[in-house]
């Protein structure tokens, strides 16, 4: 391991960034966040669909009243701080592999947005399939997106500028540098402490580190 994690501006340790092969062409056509996916697709419209369609299905189900705060705040992307963030279409990079590799495989679409609205799709069709087609979700594309057969992969990037990058909560990420130098220090290289970054511009990839993971292989400690 290096013995800075940041040498004149320059990340010395690798970045990680756990996603799916639906997203694998444009990653290395346009370079991570050279795209926004579920901005181009509409994601948010199409899980507020789902989550109104749903909500309605389950009214007063126990199980998916105590569990639908959680795509509330996907759909109205809200973001209570940097450790609590449920904004998704921009780019993440964190400083831990298995951080990366636990949101892949947590996550069979690549995105949590997407899986979430996968998710209610499969309720629906669970209790009343019909309601999908008079809905219009079957004819909608993000539907083609969520049918489509995935893997989870991981990109690694390296020598990334620190000026390339916010805090997870899109703020200045100068304290979230200062914790994870602190971190560093503690941890005395042994291991790589967990911080997030969003990514602010576009990062080419000339040769991207793309790894397809396998979940009988992949040992999470946070599992």
């Amino acid at each position: 391991m290096p013995e800075e994690i940041i040498e004149n501006g320059v990340f010395k340790i690798p970045l990680f960034h756990g996603t799916s092969t639906l997203f694998l062409e444009s990653i290395q056509t346009h370079g991570l966040g050279g795209v926004k996916p579920l901005e181009v697709h509409s994601v948010r419209a199409f899980v507020k669909e789902a989550y109104e369609l749903c909500d309605a299905v389950y009214s007063g189900d126990e199980k998916w009243e105590d569990c639908k705060f959680s795509p509330q705040w996907l759909i109205n992307q809200e973001c209570f701080s940097d450790n609590a963030n449920f904004q998704h279409g921009d780019t993440y990079l964190a400083t831990n592999r298995a951080c990366a590799v636990r949101h892949a495989l947590k996550n069979s679409c690549g995105s949590e947005l997407l899986t979430t609205g996968a998710f209610m799709v499969g309720l629906i069709r669970d209790r009343r399939p019909e309601l999908i087609d008079q809905a219009f979700l079957a004819r909608n594309p993000v539907m083609k997106l969520i049918s489509s057969d995935s893997k989870p992969i991981l990109v690694t990037v390296r020598n990334v500028s620190a000026d390339m990058l916010l805090s997870e909560g899109g703020e200045n990420p100068e304290k979230q540098i200062e914790k994870l130098k602190t971190l560093w220090s503690i941890f005395d290289g042994h291991d790589v402490p967990t911080i997030n970054f969003r990514l602010r511009c576009v990062l080419p990839l000339s040769s991207p580190d793309i790894e397809y993971l396998d979940p009988a292989c992949e040992e999470d400690p946070w599992w």
